[in-house]
């Protein structure tokens, strides 16, 4: 259920990213019923993080993994085809690199780091990591 906090959400801002962007209503259309998918998955994995079912064995063994699967999923974003973004592409709700980058990078800052704060895991070895891992 974590890596679906991370997957999830991320796809979320993703697709509401594109959403914004994209002009052609169907098109709209197919991302407003990708995006609400999305957020039910995400939904299910908050609700299991933040279940009174997890001991605090199991949350200290995936406090380990939060650094982890941070790093994989980031790394996943970015890994994409070599070939510049144009508005034509844009319109039909593919934003730019930079775009997508920056809602991935937001989701992490705003949704999913405190999102696990909440839910009582201690960030600040991995939130100074991934500040680290962005200046580079």
């Amino acid at each position: 259920m974590t890596l679906s906090c991370f997957s999830e959400t991320t796809g979320s801002a993703f697709l509401e990213t594109c959403l914004g962007c994209a002009t052609d209503p169907l098109v709209r259309a197919v991302f407003r019923e990708l995006l609400g998918d999305d957020v039910d998955h995400a939904r299910l994995g908050w609700a299991h993080l933040h279940s009174q079912r997890l001991t605090t064995e199991n949350r200290v063994a995936l406090a380990d993994w939060i650094a982890r699967i941070a790093h994989a999923n980031l790394r996943s974003w970015r890994r994409r085809p070599q070939f510049a973004s144009s508005p034509t592409f844009t319109t039909r709700g593919c934003p730019s690199w930079e775009t997508i980058d920056l809602a991935v990078i937001g989701a992490m800052r705003t949704l999913i780091f405190p999102g696990f704060e909440r839910a009582g895991y201690q960030l600040h070895a991995v939130r100074t990591w991934f500040e680290d891992l962005l200046r580079q």
